[in-house]
């Protein structure tokens, strides 16, 4: 019987460190985005705001889902 295969840890970590960084930018551009929208409200904005923030979610779970992968490698005894 064969053993399953396992998950690249470093390239996991190496993907985590990526979104990492993507977070801090996505948070960047929305907090901009949101002062716009709050000093010159439009729909156009508004849409701008509510696709960064889908974003975010999206990389905040795509990040999840890693570190999900990662506890083996992370637990200490």
């Amino acid at each position: 019987m064969a053993a399953p295969a396992l998950p690249d840890f470093d390239e996991l970590a190496l993907e985590l460190v990526h979104l990492e960084h993507r977070v801090g930018d996505v948070e960047r551009r929305l907090v901009k985005a949101q002062d716009r929208q709050t000093a010159f409200p439009n729909v156009v904005t508004e849409r701008h705001v509510a696709s960064l923030t889908a974003e975010l979610a999206q990389t905040r779970a795509a990040m999840d889902a890693i570190r999900a992968q990662l506890v083996p490698i992370m637990r200490t005894r």
